[in-house]
């Protein structure tokens, strides 16, 4: 479907960069492949100038990198910078989720139980065919840790969590040739940071989300 015959009202561009950063995000595109204005323009029907202002964007937010006199590129990655960023999402989430105990109601306790129940259906799916079902367990990991911190009272701070959770999601994705998907292990960890939030213990909730976010860092850095 070309670009602009969708989401009527919807600005080209933005359908342009939502589009593109939910195809690298799960890694339809390879790390360093060319992004030609000419041929991108085509693919997506759009003019020369709103590919390029999209372009833009997403080097702006770091999916695309811009090379003087070459064009743009996905983004490359490596086991670092896939650290360097998870490591400074968790420290974010830890904020987020803080202060989303201090806000605490029944709703949104409510939220983190159903995102859980949720996270788990698919943690039963990846124990029997993780490469199958590794997309949707990625996307119910994301909703679930949204969730912690959807409390918080800052739409900047979600912004940035979540920003930072789609940037690190095709190296994850990308990386399950060498590594597995989280077992049992990761999943305990899901359900005692469940139980210390229904519990109000705030900082052992707190401490298990960082150690969790750790050791799956750990994990990916290997």
């Amino acid at each position: 479907m070309r670009v602009e015959e969708a989401a009527a009202g919807q600005p080209v561009v933005k359908r342009i960069v939502d589009r593109l950063r939910s195809e690298i995000s799960l890694g339809q595109w390879r790390p360093s492949e060319r992004l030609g204005i000419e041929e991108m323009r085509a693919r997506f029907g759009v003019s020369a100038i709103s590919m390029r202002e999209a372009l833009s964007v997403l080097t702006g937010e770091g999916y695309v990198t811009a090379l003087p006199q070459r064009g743009f590129f996905v983004s490359a990655y490596s086991r670092e910078t896939l650290r360097d960023m998870t490591r400074v999402r968790g420290e974010l989430e830890c904020v987020g989720l803080r202060w989303s105990m201090q806000n605490a109601t029944v709703d949104w306790r409510a939220l983190v139980v159903g995102a859980h129940h949720g996270l788990r259906e698919l943690e039963l799916l990846v124990a029997r065919d993780g490469k199958r079902h590794a997309v949707q367990w990625d996307q119910r990991n994301r909703d679930y840790h949204m969730s912690l911190c959807e409390a918080c009272g800052s739409p900047a701070l979600l912004a940035q969590i979540a920003s930072l959770y789609d940037l690190t999601r095709r190296y994850r994705l990308a990386a399950l040739d060498a590594i597995a998907i989280p077992g049992d292990a990761s999943f305990r960890e899901h359900e005692e940071i469940l139980h210390l939030v229904l519990d109000d213990k705030a900082a052992e909730a707190e401490a298990a989300l960082r150690a969790h976010i750790i050791n799956a860092t750990n994990e990916l850095g290997k």
